[in-house]
């Protein structure tokens, strides 16, 4: 997995912590700092990530209060329904949500994860395959539970 420096709260800078990165806050628009860039430049908007490591310095900020560390995070992999016939560990597929409206359905976060945008694919690898057999979804068949990365 790929390793990404970043600036989180002091209160979340611990080791273990997941956080969901929703873009830059209008605060960030005002930082004359020079770790902005480190700060949102390398993240990707609604994606989780997890903190691997926590450095010491503790630097200023206006979005959180007692300021802000540098954390090293990674990505944390994201869980979508694929067709079971691709899903095996290791394969590089080119993912696409599937096109549902159903959000009343409890996989339809898997089968339109907000990670990803709609009609758009994204080059994945899938790290695990956790349901092989078929989801038990009303609109799609045949259907797999798998974790993937981006690539």
């Amino acid at each position: 997995m790929k390793e990404i420096l970043t600036l989180v709260g002091v209160k979340q800078a611990r080791v273990g912590y997941k956080f969901r990165f929703i873009g830059q806050a209008d605060e960030c628009n005002k930082c004359n700092s020079s770790l902005k860039n480190i700060c949102i430049k390398n993240l990707e908007k609604n994606h989780v990530y997890e903190v691997i490591e926590v450095r010491g310095v503790r630097h200023e900020c206006s979005v959180h209060a007692g300021g802000v560390k540098i954390v090293k995070v990674i990505p944390v992999p994201i869980k979508v329904a694929i067709e079971a016939r691709v899903a095996f560990e290791g394969t590089t597929i080119q993912y696409q949500p599937l096109d549902c409206n159903n959000q009343v359905c409890e996989f339809h976060q898997y089968c339109v994860p907000i990670e990803f945008e709609k009609n758009k694919k994204v080059k994945c690898r899938i790290l695990k395959v956790e349901k092989k057999k078929k989801l038990h979804c009303k609109k799609f068949s045949n259907l797999a539970l798998v974790e993937i990365e981006k690539i």
